[in-house]
């Protein structure tokens, strides 16, 4: 295990490391390895079906929260082969609605490792194909080893980067974060390095 640093430290501008939600705390990692790898045959990387039923929710959901959308800027992006998507995130779904809703390709996704872990969303999430990422702030807070985090990220990156060689959208959100404060929060810059 890589040295543990507790909730309440600060990173090197000063700033407060994000704590960890208690399943972000929870590595299960035989689950983690076990996690299914895309399939890059059909339409979708994971279940049709499901990938259908939670793209049509999805829909819905941003109706319900939008009365209008306006997205430019897809005319740029090439159709005849695989994307990647990556942007810097805060809570909810919304941000990643606006890239993979009105896009003509189906994606493969990386995302924190819990989401493939928790009950219900991650039987959702491994419907379709999300493949589990190990953040800094896990590894920091001692929720695994380096070599483990290691093995799990190079997989999942093995497989967002299949999906993108066989003609699929990638979206992956590298300095993704949660926060319930009223105002902005630092930007970062991990998208861009």
């Amino acid at each position: 295990m890589s040295k543990t640093i507790p909730d309440g430290a600060v990173d090197a501008k000063g700033e407060l490391l994000p704590e960890l939600s208690k399943s972000a705390k929870k590595m299960k990692m035989v689950r983690l390895l076990n996690t299914p790898a895309p399939s890059f045959e059909g339409k979708t990387p994971g279940s049709r079906f499901w990938t259908w039923v939670a793209f049509t929710l999805a829909r819905r959901v941003r109706a319900v929260q939008f009365r209008t959308s306006h997205i430019s800027g897809y005319e740029n992006i090439p159709n005849d082969r695989g994307v990647l998507f990556s942007a810097w995130h805060t809570n909810g779904l919304i941000d990643a609605l606006a890239i993979m809703l009105p896009n003509p390709k189906y994606f493969v996704m990386g995302g924190r490792h819990d989401l493939v872990t928790r009950p219900i969303l991650g039987w959702w999430t491994r419907k379709l194909a999300m493949q589990p990422v190990v953040r800094k702030a896990e590894l920091l807070r001692g929720g695994c080893s380096e070599e483990e985090a290691t093995y799990l990220n190079g997989k999942t990156l093995l497989s967002l980067s299949k999906g993108i060689s066989r003609g699929f959208g990638c979206v992956l959100f590298p300095e993704g974060t949660s926060h319930d404060e009223s105002h902005m929060i630092r930007f970062r810059t991990g998208p861009m390095r």
